[in-house]
């Protein structure tokens, strides 16, 4: 928290907190709480990060039944889980071949060749992307954004591109309800106090039109 939080004594009242104070969440709610909270400048936002394992626990963690390829869901050679590829469900890449398809290119191939950047190079005419959901899974420490302004520049060329990424649920129930996404851009929100929001946020307008 970016202030202290001096808590008092019922004898001598407000005391002097020297160590600072910090908040840590569990649960979907909290996480979003401090997640809000550290954009409204409230606090700096931490992650846990996964201990490092001995040469023991990554044995058992190379597990080749939780590793595939991310689209097409081949068995591949095993790996700790610190760098585990999630792969699209089978199910789920068939009916999006059979609905968008059939894909020609896959722009996050695993194993992924050497050498090979699919942000560096042209898209097939129908391409299947599902990238790293953090800059941390990929090498060249490339995101989400870097993959979704990739695809853009792709369909500007008249490709189709399918490109998964996660959202909150709230997202995809008003998706799926129908809702109309208009994107505002950054936006600077004032608090009940006057006090701007310090680091403005991506904001997404959701329209439900009635009859």
């Amino acid at each position: 928290m970016n202030k202290k939080v001096n808590f008092i004594s019922p004898n001598s009242g407000p005391g002097n907190n020297t160590l600072g104070s910090t908040l840590v969440a569990y649960g979907e709610r909290g996480v979003q709480a401090l997640t809000n909270a550290a954009a409204a400048g409230l606090g700096t936002l931490f992650k846990p990060c996964r201990p490092v394992p001995t040469s023991g626990e990554a044995a058992r963690e190379a597990d080749p039944a939780e590793n595939y390829s991310e689209s097409k869901g081949e068995n591949i050679r095993p790996f700790p889980r610190q760098a585990l590829v999630w792969r699209t469900p089978p199910d789920l890449y068939k009916e999006l071949d059979r609905k968008f398809g059939p894909f020609d290119y896959d722009a996050t191939p695993h194993p992924r060749p050497q050498g090979f950047n699919s942000l560096e190079v042209s898209w097939g005419r129908r391409t299947f992307c599902n990238g790293p959901y953090s800059a941390r899974r990929n090498p060249e420490g490339y995101g989400p954004t870097a993959f979704a302004r990739k695809a853009i520049a792709e369909n500007r060329l008249g490709k189709t591109i399918v490109f998964l990424a996660p959202v909150f649920n709230y997202v995809s129930l008003l998706l799926e309800a129908g809702a109309e996404a208009h994107s505002l851009g950054r936006v600077q929100f004032e608090a009940a106090t006057g006090r701007l929001l310090s680091a403005p946020m991506f904001i997404t307008c959701f329209v439900l039109r009635g009859n």
